[in-house]
């Protein structure tokens, strides 16, 4: 059943079971004792959206050995490391295991991504790069769908009430770029006013100009080191983002917390430039939505 909800919540339909969800919920506390290690991070990442207060530490400590480190024979079990991976995002900061688990993970799963079959090596590419807590959820779940559709046994019914789904957001998407199109030549500032444009300017890969910066302000810096300290500011922020959102007392209510979280999924689309100066999560997830 919770492989269910994750899925539902991955493919963006759960919006549609909110009381059988509840109901299940309560099978997640037995299953973050489990010894498989799918299972257990699994519970515990849904545990933790869900605004239940659960230690990572203490739910990880059993796959680790006595100095602390994930058991080595843990880097077999591909679905286990995607899990464990998924939920090593959601760190609420000061959480030792789950540093080691992201660390842990990444690097298995990457050095194994090369001997696995096609469908699966697509799907755990998609994880490294693109992290499920991090992306925006429309995006991960197009991804996720063609993944499903690659398994032997496949659940239908779902894969059609997404595919439904998918089709209406991008109904809406359309008439809403519609409505857009239909405002901005009304309002004809593009004649009356230079400066302002019918479309984007040509993207040269420098609107992140902080890396630039911090490397005048500190000369003997290189710019791995640069790097490494906008990574460690990233983390810290959406550390502190995951404290305010996953505790059960929020001091916001969950639409605008959503919110929150799906304005810092856009920073990585909008400013995820790759080695040719283009965007192309946010290419992909516009023509997922509008084409």
């Amino acid at each position: 059943m919770m492989a269910a909800v994750d899925n539902l919540k991955r493919l963006c339909i759960d919006h549609y079971f909110q009381e059988e969800i509840e109901d299940v919920m309560g099978s997640c506390m037995n299953l973050i004792h489990s010894h498989d290690l799918h299972d257990a991070t699994l519970a515990l990442r849904l545990l933790r959206e869900d605004g239940h207060d659960v230690s990572a530490d203490e739910i990880l400590r059993k796959f680790t050995n006595c100095s602390g480190e994930f058991i080595v024979a843990l880097s077999d079990d591909i679905r286990g490391l995607l899990s464990l991976h998924d939920m090593s995002h959601l760190n609420m900061g000061g959480e030792a295991s789950l540093y080691k688990a992201k660390e842990f993970s990444s690097k298995h799963l990457a050095s194994v991504v090369r001997h696995l079959e096609p469908s699966l090596a697509r799907y755990v590419r998609q994880s490294l790069d693109h992290p499920y807590h991090l992306n925006l959820m429309q995006y991960k779940a197009r991804h996720h769908l063609r993944y499903l559709q690659s398994l032997p046994n496949r659940n239908t019914a779902m894969e059609e009430l997404a595919i439904a789904e998918f089709h209406l957001n991008k109904l809406l998407h359309q008439e809403e770029m519609q409505e857009t199109k239909r405002w901005w030549m009304d309002l004809g500032l593009a004649q009356t006013i230079p400066v302002a444009r019918d479309q984007d300017e040509a993207q040269e890969g420098l609107d992140g100009s902080y890396k630039d910066f911090y490397l005048m302000e500190n000369p003997s810096y290189a710019c791995s080191d640069a790097k490494e300290h906008m990574h460690r500011l990233i983390e810290r922020e959406w550390e502190e983002l995951n404290r305010e959102c996953f505790r059960r007392k929020r001091t916001f209510s969950s639409i605008f917390m959503q919110a929150c979280l799906n304005a810092a999924r856009m920073v990585s689309v909008m400013y995820g430039y790759n080695k040719e100066q283009r965007l192309p999560v946010l290419e992909d997830y516009m023509k997922m939505l509008l084409l």
